[in-house]
C-alpha cells in the first residue's frame, strides 16, 4: 500500500510539474532557433539556454563551436524587449530588439525568432506608430549569402504570432546595408505580442553573418513624424552592435 501512495504521489508531482512547464506567463521574451536540418529550439527568457539564466526581458544564446544548432560553426542571438507597461507613465513605446551573429563552414540555412507577448499600452491612444529599422552584412571567403528581416505583431497576444506586419520585409546580400520604414494604424487598445524573423542562407564557405534589428510600436492621439523615432532606433541599433562587439 505504501508503495502506490508513494507511486501516486510521484505521477501527481510529475502532472504538477508538466502543466507548469506548459503554462505560457502574461509578458515572456522568447527566442526560436531553427536550423539547417529544419529542428528547432526555444530560447526562453530566465531559462537554462540563456546565458544569464535571468528573467529580465533579455534573451542571449551563445554557441562557439557549435554543434547544437545543426549546420553552423557558431551562433550569436540577443533578443531585448521593451514592453510600455514595464517603463510607467506615460507607457506608450514598445520595442523588440533581436541582432544575430552566425557563422556556416558550407551551405547553409537559419531562422531566428525573438517574440514578446504581453505588449500593452498603459494609455488610450489613437494610433498605432510602427517603425522597423534594421542593418544587415553577409561576409564571407566563397559563395556569399542572403537574408530577410520581418517585424509583426499580433492583436491576439500569440507567442510567434504573424498577425499584421509591420511595414514591409527588407533583404539583402553581401556587403553592408541599412533599411527603415514606418507606418500607422488605428490603435486597438488591447495586449498583443511582437514577432521578430530573420532567415539567413549561406551558399559557400566561412559565411557569417551579422544582423540587428529594432522594431517599435508606439502609442499617440495623432500621428508622429517618423523621423525622430528611426534616429532613436538607428542610434539603437548602433548601440546593439557595439555592445555585441564588445
Amino acid at each position: 500500500m505504501t508503495n502506490l501512495k508513494f507511486s501516486k504521489a510521484m505521477a501527481f508531482g510529475l502532472c504538477s510539474s508538466l502543466v507548469a512547464l506548459m503554462a505560457v506567463p502574461a509578458s515572456a521574451l522568447t527566442v526560436r532557433i531553427t536550423d539547417n536540418t529544419a529542428s528547432s529550439f526555444l530560447v526562453a527568457d530566465g531559462g537554462a539556454l540563456d546565458a544569464d539564466g535571468i528573467a529580465n526581458n533579455e534573451v542571449t544564446f551563445e554557441c562557439a563551436a557549435c554543434g547544437g544548432v545543426a549546420g553552423w560553426s557558431s551562433v550569436s542571438v540577443d533578443a531585448s524587449a521593451t514592453p510600455a507597461a514595464n517603463v510607467g507613465l506615460p507607457g506608450i513605446l514598445n520595442v523588440l530588439n533581436l541582432s544575430v551573429d552566425a557563422t556556416s563552414p558550407t551551405v547553409a540555412s537559419l531562422v531566428i525568432e525573438a517574440t514578446q507577448t504581453g505588449m500593452t499600452f498603459n494609455q488610450i491612444a489613437a494610433f498605432w506608430e510602427q517603425y522597423h529599422q534594421a542593418t544587415g552584412n553577409v561576409s564571407n571567403t566563397t559563395g556569399g549569402g542572403t537574408y530577410s528581416i520581418e517585424a509583426w505583431y499580433d492583436a491576439s497576444n500569440t507567442a510567434f504570432g504573424y498577425g499584421s506586419q509591420i511595414d514591409g520585409t527588407f533583404a539583402g546580400g553581401t556587403g553592408v546595408a541599412a533599411f527603415s520604414a514606418s507606418d500607422s494604424d488605428p490603435a486597438a487598445n488591447t495586449t498583443f505580442s511582437m514577432t521578430t524573423r530573420i532567415e539567413i542562407s549561406h551558399f559557400g564557405s566561412s559565411v557569417t553573418s551579422q544582423i540587428d534589428s529594432q522594431a517599435h510600436i508606439v502609442a499617440s492621439e495623432i500621428p508622429v513624424p517618423a523621423a525622430g523615432f528611426l534616429l532613436v532606433g538607428a542610434l539603437g541599433l548602433i548601440g546593439a552592435a557595439s555592445r555585441r562587439k564588445g
